[in-house]
C-alpha cells in the first residue's frame, strides 16, 4: 500500500516540471513544498475482529516513522472506505478521519 497526501491548496513553489529545477530551488521554496506533502509505503494486514487495518511502514517521508505500524479503525459502506486514526501529537489527542470513495470509470 502507498499513501500520498497533498494539501489543498497545493503548494506552487517550486513551479517546475523539471527535477533539475526543483533541486535548484531555494531552501525556502523546498520547505514550502514539503509542508504540503506527506507520503509512506509498505504492506498492510486486516484484523476483521477489530475491525482494524495496520499499515506496516517500510519507508516514509518522515524518517522516524520507518518500520512503524499504524493501526486504523476501518469500515466499508458501499463505495466508501473510512479509516480512523487516533494519534497523540503536540501533547494532545487527535482523531483523523480519511474517507476514500471508489468512483466508477467513465467507460
Amino acid at each position: 500500500m502507498s499513501v500520498q497526501i497533498v494539501s489543498d491548496p497545493k503548494p506552487d513553489i517550486p513551479n517546475s516540471d523539471s527535477r533539475a529545477a526543483i533541486l535548484a530551488a531555494t531552501p525556502e521554496q523546498k520547505a514550502r513544498a514539503l509542508e504540503g506533502y506527506y507520503a509512506y509505503f509498505g504492506s498492510w494486514t486486516v484484523d476483521a475482529s477489530g475491525p482494524t487495518v495496520t499499515h506496516h511502514l517500510r519507508q516514509s517521508l518522515y524518517p522516524r516513522e520507518r518500520g512503524e505500524n499504524f493501526v486504523r479503525q476501518v469500515s466499508i459502506q458501499g463505495n466508501r472506505l473510512t479509516l480512523v486514526a487516533k494519534v497523540h501529537e503536540q501533547g494532545e489527542d487527535h482523531q483523523r478521519v480519511l474517507v476514500w470513495e471508489r468512483v466508477r470509470s467513465a467507460q
